[in-house]
């Protein structure tokens, strides 16, 4: 459907123009007014009648609405809204919203010819003056009134831009006529007078300023405008301003935008708006992030704000085997390209470098600076006019330049995905989503190795999506695979590693390239090199300056996965196999003494486990963690580090990962990483098996056997359990035997066998009093307590509870003590005393939170009882169970759409996690 308002309001289809009596062509005049947007059902009202309503308007209205709605075929196209109408109208459909867009474009085009040609074709589509015919209606008119001037502007524009061209015999009779028609409008007669004289007719042109003066001193009392009367004044002395500019070189350098070019739409608005407030502006990033594809891509984009040309270099700042150009050099480039002649280019780089200050002064002017060694290489080429605009790429980031800068890193993963179908192409891909992902990952989401990739597809048609992810899925034959032609990203890569100014930093990135996890810490950083931490941070952040390697605002470091490979080729090839055994061996340790100081402050109850797996010869004493908060923040940085260089270690030396297990099991427990830990204890069971050792393979059975109980898997807890007991007896380890009868108890509880529940905790009390273990004693009463009160026996429930709380005093571990209260403030309130029930919760809370289990399930637990408590006491409970919910939720432990309902809830349902545990 067209609407059209250029002239008389009209609406058509494909089949050709739709008739409207007198009153429908007012009421869509007067909603084209403002099209998809509300149009008081008051002035609508006006534009039918005309001003002057029957009293049966409002429903004569709705009637009328509904006749046009039927006439355009489209019952949809007029929306009722609480105030009035809206007409949907949809891109392309209404001229005026054409014309505009072509106006606009043409104010932003640097080109003359370009911009006459956008304003010719913005004109073309007019008719007659706007709403021609009901331009006096009310609602009408100011609309008409506004585009009626746009479009008078808009030939003005026209004829500044064909006369700036040098066409002024092209455009007198047009201008001519424009001035007929308006007689008052100066700048039009203007531009008349300046056609006229440049055609050699001065005296008509004079005639047309003193047919001025007279219209405007007979008709208004008024004398020409200062512009006016400076231009006769111009002309009268022929002064050589008037003269058409003489041909200048307008350089058009940028290198074609890569039709290819897919994504990056956030960070190419961000370079338009940061060049809007900066005249510098600096993208960094590692080799083959796109770089130089996004700035010329985006150069293009916004080339029509610079009318004065476009200047392009590279700079081969990171070029293999090509040296970095000098300043001089690309000064004397640009000098040229603005026309300068070659004899007369300055030869040293501080005249050329003023010269080109002084010709770029008054300019508008996009200099692209592509591919730039450092800061040093930059700076003489920037140009002297503050209206002038510079984008640099880099791999360094240029942090003393005075620029607005953006370090570009790896797509996201929607982008690379569309970039690989858009080269590979879709139909390919369709045959095998998953494999088209796996490409995208295993390729970091990088663009020169998707595009590298997907030109490999290209270019063997018969290979499927999964060949391509089969020789990718190679860690030693990836960077081979991702090379065609001159393009290759280890080539890439390399031209960083070369550019590191020290042969430690150079080290310090092949050693990182043996780790697995996701980032690094300065402290393992230190350990794998075998540097001080002072040192190891110094190198790192060398890393970062050549990219290869990025760092966030905790001072964790990070290789891209490509990079890390390309680091691992390079320690291979550089490193003997010791020195990588050694380096590896640094990193682990530096986790396990990490985590055995961890489990020293949070658990020192658990210490026995240690010995179960002590370990010989430590390469490195890890992080002290001297408290509850260090602790936390430790295990929340590294957790998946941990998880990921247990997982390498089975298969390289599974001793190692007894030795993290031994401490870590326990800290990834308390903090509620159950999944974690189940995580860690399959590995652990590997690796026990691994060594032989019985208590080794006791230690894997306790801790499998406890994660699945804690997941709700309690069927499948028990036989790792029993066979996790019958291990610690014969090792002859009582602290073991508690702690895993303590497990098998409780999972006998959970299963409802509480007779058999009740005699094996008794057992591990017993036990656990007889190795002095008073912290194993109280947890185990604890979980008694919840046997008894599980089956309704409350007056032993709440002895038990009460020597727990008792007991666990007396050991001095808080953790035990805010368990064992959680424990006694449950079944005071289930006893009909939630009063003292949330006491008792609270105090629980402020103990824990003192000594740090903030975030912990055992936190989430207590809220979660207070909660309760205070509903009892016909209290508001809800803010205690969003509190706890937000804590369930981080902890992965009840999904998002619980924790919703949950805070939508007066009285939510406990959580299932909550729930069986209590039950």
């Amino acid at each position: 459907m067209r609407f059209g308002v250029l002239g008389p309001p009209e609406v058509s289809k494909r089949t050709g123009p739709i008739r409207l009596t007198p009153k429908l062509r007012a009421l869509l005049a007067a909603l084209l007014t403002r099209p998809n947007a509300t149009v008081p059902a008051g002035e609508l009202i006006d534009a039918v009648w005309s001003g002057a309503p029957p009293p049966s308007a409002s429903d004569s209205l709705r009637i009328y609405v509904h006749q046009l709605r039927r006439a355009l075929g489209d019952a949809d196209r007029i929306v009722r809204t609480p105030t009035g109408f809206r007409l949907v109208v949809g891109t392309g459909e209404l001229d005026a919203a054409g014309f505009e867009e072509l106006v606009e474009a043409a104010k932003a085009s640097g080109d003359l010819a370009d911009r006459a040609r956008l304003l010719a074709d913005a004109l073309r589509d007019w008719r007659g003056p706007a709403f021609a015919g009901l331009a006096d209606l009310p609602v009408v008119r100011e609309e008409a009134a506004r585009l009626d001037d746009l479009r008078q502007t808009a030939a003005a524009d026209r004829i500044d831009a064909e006369l700036t061209r040098g066409r002024h015999a092209a455009v007198v009779a047009e201008v001519a006529g424009l001035v007929e028609q308006h007689p008052y409008a100066e700048r039009l007669r203007g531009q008349l007078m300046l056609a006229l004289y440049r055609l050699g007719r001065s005296a008509e042109a004079l005639e047309v300023f003193r047919a001025d003066w007279q219209l405007l001193a007979v008709d208004l009392g008024q004398q020409p405008g200062a512009a006016l009367r400076e231009l006769e004044h111009a002309i009268l002395t022929n002064d050589p301003a008037l003269d058409p500019e003489p041909a200048r070189t307008v350089p058009r350098e940028l290198p074609p935008d890569l039709a290819t070019f897919t994504g990056r739409v956030a960070e190419s608005r961000w370079i338009t708006r940061a060049l809007e407030r900066h005249p510098v502006v600096a993208i960094s990033g590692p080799g083959g992030a796109g770089k130089s594809t996004l700035a010329i891509h985006t150069a293009h984009q916004i080339a029509g704000r610079f009318p004065d040309g476009q200047l392009y270099v590279d700079l081969h700042g990171s070029t293999p085997d090509v040296r970095p150009l000098e300043p001089a050099e690309v000064l004397a480039r640009f000098l040229r390209s603005l026309g300068l002649p070659a004899g007369s280019v300055p030869a040293g780089e501080v005249e050329a470098g003023a010269l080109f200050r002084s010709l770029t002064h008054n300019l508008r002017l996009l200099v692209v600076l592509d591919n730039a060694y450092d800061t040093a290489q930059v700076r003489p080429l920037l140009p002297g006019g503050a209206t002038c605009a510079v984008l640099v790429t880099g791999r360094r980031a240029l942090t003393s330049l005075d620029a607005a800068t953006h370090q570009l890193d790896a797509l996201d993963h929607t982008e690379a995905a569309a970039l690989l179908s858009r080269i590979a192409g879709a139909g390919r891909l369709a045959a095998d989503p998953a494999a088209a992902d796996e490409v995208v990952r295993l390729c970091g989401r990088l663009p020169l190795a998707i595009g590298i990739a997907a030109a490999r597809l290209v270019t063997r048609p018969r290979w499927t999506v999964r060949t391509l992810v089969d020789r990718l899925a190679v860690e030693d034959r990836r960077l081979s695979e991702l090379a065609a032609d001159d393009r290759s990203v280890r080539t890439s890569f390399a031209v960083s590693y070369a550019d590191l100014a020290t042969p430690a930093a150079a080290r310090m990135f092949r050693l990182l390239g043996l780790l697995d996890g996701v980032d690094v810490s300065v402290p393992v950083a230190a350990a794998i090199a075998d540097v001080p931490v002072d040192r190891a941070e110094t190198l790192l952040d060398e890393l970062v300056d050549v990219q290869l390697a990025t760092t966030s605002h905790t001072r964790r470091y990070r290789l891209h996965d490509l990079l890390r490979l390309f680091a691992r080729e390079r320690a291979a090839a550089e490193e003997s196999a010791h020195e990588r055994t050694e380096a590896r061996l640094r990193a682990m340790h530096c986790y396990v003494g990490s985590a055995t100081s961890g489990l020293r402050t949070i658990m020192p109850a658990y210490e026995w486990r240690l010995r179960v797996a002590p370990v010989d010869k430590p390469r490195h004493a890890g992080v002290r963690l001297s408290t509850a908060a260090e602790v936390t923040a430790w295990l929340a940085a590294e957790r998946e580090n941990l998880l990921v260089t247990a997982g390498r270690a089975v298969r390289d030396d599974p001793e190692l990962v007894m030795n993290l297990a031994a401490p870590l099991s326990l800290l990834l427990e308390y903090r509620g990483r159950w999944r974690d830990h189940l995580s860690l204890a399959e590995l652990t069971r590997r690796a026990a098996e691994q060594t032989g050792d019985p208590l080794h393979g006791a230690l894997a059975g306790n801790d499998l056997g406890w994660s699945l109980m804690t997941l709700g898997r309690i069927e499948e807890s028990l036989g790792p359990l029993e066979n996790a007991v019958r291990a610690w007896r014969r090792g002859g380890n009582g602290d073991g035997e508690a702690l895993s009868l303590h497990g098998l108890g409780a999972a006998h509880r959970l299963l409802g066998r509480q007779e058999k529940a009740l005699a094996i905790l008794r057992e591990a009390v017993a036990v656990a009093r007889r190795c002095g273990n008073i912290a194993r004693a109280a947890s185990c009463l604890t979980t008694i307590g919840l046997t008894y009160q599980s089956v309704g026996a409350y007056e032993q429930a709440v002895r038990t509870h009460t020597e727990a709380v008792a007991l666990s005093g007396k050991c001095g571990i808080w953790i035990n003590e805010v368990m064992t209260l959680g424990g006694l403030a449950e079944v005071r309130r289930l006893t009909g005393d939630p009063a003292r029930a949330a006491e008792i919760f609270q105090q629980a809370l402020e103990t824990g939170r003192a000594s740090g289990y903030r975030g912990t399930y055992w936190e989430a637990e207590h809220l979660w009882g207070l909660g309760r408590a205070r509903h009892d006491q016909g209290l508001d409970g809800a803010e205690c169970w969003r509190a706890a919910a937000r804590i369930l939720c981080d902890l992965g432990l009840i999904q998002a759409s619980e924790r919703a309902a949950i805070d939508r809830g007066d009285h939510p349902d406990t959580p299932m996690v909550i729930a069986e545990r209590l039950a």
